[in-house]
């Protein structure tokens, strides 16, 4: 079995939950995570689900973007009509 086949499941489970956050907010509602990644791949997966994404920071030339330095991006997605 390949790694994407296996991970086949993670991707429907987060499908749901991203679609579970659009169901419950309103229109302009949000949702705010931090990565360690600074362009997490699931990203593109709230835009497909409708919610316009963008970045509220990214960490460049090693400056951190928090106290602790522990995470590489923020990101906010809002929820479309």
């Amino acid at each position: 079995m390949t790694p994407e086949v296996e991970l086949e499941h993670l991707r429907s489970e987060l499908d749901y939950e991203i679609l579970e956050m659009k169901r419950v907010l309103k229109v302009g509602g949000q949702a705010i995570w931090r990565s360690a990644g600074k362009y997490p791949w699931y990203r593109k997966r709230f835009e497909k689900a409708g919610f316009k994404v963008e970045a509220v920071d990214i960490r460049e030339n090693g400056e951190a973007i928090d106290r602790v330095n522990m995470y590489a991006s923020l990101w906010r997605a809002e929820k479309l009509a």
